[in-house]
Order: C-alpha cells, then sequence, then structure tokens
C-alpha cells in the first residue's frame, strides 16, 4: 500500500502532538489538519503498514479512566519516519 502525502502530515501531526494525556478522535484530529475523519483513518492504517506509527493498547492507569480500555495510543516510530524523511 504506497503512502500518500498527506500521511506524511497525519505522521508529523502524531509528532507534534505533545499532551499525551488528551486523546483525540479521528474527527478532531482532521479538523486540525483539514482532512475527514476517513481520510485520517486511512492515513494513519499506511502509516501503520509503512512502520511510520506503531499503534500501542491503551491500559489505563486509574479507575475513573476505564471507558478507556480496547482504545490505542499512536507513536511515531523515531527511527523509521527519520529515514525516511531524509531519504524520500
Amino acid at each position: 500500500m504506497p503512502l500518500h502525502p498527506q500521511d506524511v502530515v497525519v505522521v508529523l501531526k502524531v509528532v507534534a502532538h505533545r499532551d499525551r494525556s488528551k486523546r483525540w478522535t479521528y474527527a478532531e484530529f482532521g479538523r486540525d489538519i483539514l482532512m475527514s475523519a476517513s481520510q485520517v483513518f486511512r492515513s494513519v492504517k499506511r502509516a501503520e503498514s509503512a512502520h511510520l506509527l506503531m499503534s500501542v493498547p491503551a491500559i489505563p492507569s486509574v479507575p475513573e479512566r476505564e471507558e478507556e480500555s480496547g482504545l490505542n495510543w499512536m507513536f511515531p516510530h523515531n527511527g523509521n519516519l527519520k529515514e525516511f524523511l531524509i531519504h524520500e
């Protein structure tokens, strides 16, 4: 599955997302970068396939956040991203 230019924008937005305690939805994320939720979703999936992003299951650490179980955190794969940005 080839990467699209907007996939790089999505990955860089994940890199720039400093507040890891705040969750975002694909719709919120898309509004920030002027993309639809479905475009963001597909970009994330392509970036995961290219090993530029990795998805890690979120494990709630406090009982009042139990509703977040089953959700995933997105992290950039810094080494692969650096290699991609330098050589592409």
